[in-house]
């Protein structure tokens, strides 16, 4: 019985309220800290928002009607100084209240009224009170939405930090960084890609800003840390960022001793030893061989394939080339390529010079020397007649 009588109390209390401030008609100011604290020589800037609560369409007159001696004080609209607004039923205005101190003035409270007048008995005060002393000390705060990130040694790692003013002044964030030997580091703004190396913050506010970190290239896998700093002449704020490198790998071919070129006969298998190397900063993993070779031409491998290589170990392949028997001497070109599983390619040109077999060179030659016999017996027999 109590809790039902409760509840009804409540419902009846917040039915009570809400009629009270639907019913209210009138003129409102409005501003959201009446009551501040600053410096002494500091200027001192309220926003205003007057509103007309269920009254005819109306100019209302503002003014302030009482402030201390020497302090000046300013209504500002559209960058203009107003005397008035004009507000429909429901609606309202918006307005700033400049308030100057003067440069002698001593810290302690000082109190203000401002009074707005519409049409007929519509009048509203409001009372502001601004206090000189000692504001807040100026302080950073510097955060990234993602302070540790991953990809490998060609990745352009990019970070969004937030550099955030709190103190009651405007500032000039310095920015310097802390990072390994070799690591490239650039501030750009957040949406942009000018490179700045300060960001001016204004009082209680906050700015993105964009650190694009690249790494030298075949850094070693591991993670690797950068110190962000932002700083003032009283101020600063750190914020560390950790870059996780995977390794990878990367591959080459080369000849024998280093040499890319080769001697072969044609028709006959020439075996040269190639070196395969990995490169890179991570194992490489099922790596298979191939080539390109003129039309009728033979390669071969042993093994075709790899199971892996280590990062900066290699191994011997032997590739077994053979030319088309016909082919003619001369300079030709074989192409070795290698790919493996986690995505590494290379490839590499050798120049096979081809000599023509010893045996046809002999078989020439008879066939010539026979040619040559049966011309001298078809001149010596026909030049007798």
């Amino acid at each position: 019985m109590w809790r039902i009588v409760a509840m009804l109390l409540m419902v009846a209390a917040e039915a009570f309220g809400q009629t009270n401030q639907v019913n209210y008609r009138g003129l409102s100011v409005s501003t959201d800290y009446p009551s501040l604290t600053t410096t002494p020589g500091k200027l001192v800037v309220l926003p205003l928002k007057v509103r007309n609560y269920d009254l005819p369409p109306q100019r209302v007159n503002l003014e302030v009607l009482r402030k201390p001696a020497g302090w000046k004080t300013s209504l500002v609209g559209g960058g203009n100084l107003v005397q008035a607004v004009f507000v429909a039923p429901g609606d309202s205005a918006n307005v700033e209240l400049w308030i100057e101190p003067p440069s002698g003035a001593v810290p302690g409270s000082y109190d203000f009224l401002l009074q707005a007048t519409g049409n007929g008995e519509a009048v509203y005060r409001l009372p502001i009170t601004v206090v000189l002393g000692k504001t807040l000390p100026q302080q950073l705060s510097l955060s990234a939405d993602f302070p540790s990130l991953e990809g490998t040694a060609n990745t352009q790692f990019t970070y969004v930090l937030t550099i955030r003013n709190i103190s009651a002044m405007d500032i000039l964030a310095n920015l310097k960084v802390d990072a390994p030997p070799g690591f490239d580091v650039r501030f750009t703004e957040e949406y942009g890609s000018k490179e700045i190396n300060s960001m001016p913050i204004p009082a209680g506010q906050s700015k993105n800003i964009s650190a694009k970190i690249t790494p030298p290239d075949n850094t070693a896998a591991g993670t690797y840390n950068v110190t962000i700093t932002a700083f003032t002449e009283s101020a600063r704020a750190q914020q560390s960022l950790a870059l996780v490198i995977r390794g990878k790998s990367s591959l080459s071919l080369s000849g024998p001793e280093g040499r890319l070129s080769v001697d072969a006969t044609a028709g006959h298998e020439k075996t040269i030893e190639i070196t395969l190397k990995n490169t890179g900063s991570a194992d490489s993993q099922g790596i298979r061989l191939s080539s390109s070779a003129p039309s009728s031409w033979k390669v071969l491998f042993d093994p075709e394939q790899v199971e892996s290589i280590a990062a900066g170990k290699d191994t011997k392949i032997k590739a077994r080339i053979t030319p088309a028997g016909n082919a003619l001497s001369g300079d030709y070109m074989v192409t070795i390529s290698a790919h493996s599983d986690d995505g590494a390619s290379t490839s590499q040109d050798f120049r096979v010079t081809v000599r023509t077999s010893t045996l046809w060179g002999i078989v020439a030659v008879l066939i010539i020397a026979a040619a040559l016999l049966v011309a001298v017996m078809a001149i010596r027999r026909y030049g007798r007649r």
